[in-house]
């Protein structure tokens, strides 16, 4: 069946449905708990993967880093690095009038 027809179909069921009151409010109740069951569906498949790092990928991050070291490539200061994680994640941030001592 193409999109079309399927959706003329649906209509065609709904008119029908929609002459009793119980058929109706069944219907409802069935597509609301098919829609909740669908989102809830969605939401699990679009988590994001919170898998630790292995210890071998860490310590690879690492020889990377100081082979770049090694070589002359400059890193980054770590003004600009906390100036763009203030702008990525500003409730993380201390506000510039706190310290950590209070």
């Amino acid at each position: 069946m193409s999109t079309m027809e399927l959706r003329q179909s649906l209509l065609q069921e709904i008119a029908n449905i929609i002459d009793s009151d119980e058929l109706t409010r069944k219907t409802l109740e069935y597509v609301r708990k098919l829609r909740t069951k669908e989102a809830k569906k969605k939401e699990i498949e679009t988590k994001e993967d919170l898998t630790p790092y292995t210890m071998e990928e860490i310590n690879s991050w690492m020889d990377e880093a100081e082979a770049e070291e090694e070589a002359g490539i400059p890193g980054m200061p770590h003004e600009e690095v906390f100036s763009n994680m203030e702008k990525k994640y500003p409730w993380l941030c201390l506000h510039p009038t706190l310290t950590l001592e209070q």
